[in-house]
């Protein structure tokens, strides 16, 4: 499934096989790896992945004009690191 990613528009997130890996920036520079999938229409966003710095699994589904993965990422950040 990971043998070959493609890039979405030209830059990550990467997608293969339904499969996406994303390239997380973090405020220290560092990037860190989700490996999930997201998508949406108008008015409904969602996102679903495994982030290996954290070992846990994020789900968020939203309506409206927020940002499943910016939400994800709070989330993620509010249970903090092993």
């Amino acid at each position: 499934m990971y043998a070959t990613l493609y890039p979405t528009v030209d830059k990550p997130p990467y997608f293969g096989l339904g499969v996406m890996v994303y390239e997380v920036p973090e405020l220290d520079g560092k990037v860190k790896i989700w490996i999930g999938h997201s998508g949406g229409a108008p008015g409904v966003k969602a996102v679903f992945a495994y982030a290996p710095s954290h070992n846990a699994f994020v789900a968020v589904a939203i309506s409206g004009d927020g940002s499943a993965e910016a939400t994800a990422y709070s989330l993620l950040n509010a249970i903090g690191e092993n």
